[in-house]
């Protein structure tokens, strides 16, 4: 597990989200079986996929900082999944 921080433009985030699928996935809170779902969905996908936090599923940002609670949650959440995979949790900070 690492994390790390990466910026990107509106337009480049809104094109990497454009469309949910079988790498993409947007969760608006760290609900823990939500993400589980995901996390197993994509453990089973070769390559894995990407979990935006912060995004309805009608694609408005809503936003969440990686704080230490929803580090703590997405963790939990992972932790409670047979064979995850390689978990890296980042930020992205748009604009």
């Amino acid at each position: 597990m690492t994390s790390n921080k990466e910026s990107l433009t509106a337009a480049d985030f809104e094109r990497t989200i454009a469309r949910e699928g079988d790498k993409i996935e947007l969760k608006t809170g760290t609900g823990t079986k939500p993400l589980q779902e995901a996390i197993v969905a994509f453990s089973n996908t070769p390559g894995g996929g990407d979990i935006y936090i912060g995004v309805t599923d009608d694609r408005r940002i809503v936003g969440r900082a990686l704080d230490q609670g929803t580090d703590d949650a997405i963790r939990q959440a992972s932790l409670a999944v047979k064979n995850p995979g390689r978990l890296t949790i980042g930020e992205i900070r748009i604009g």
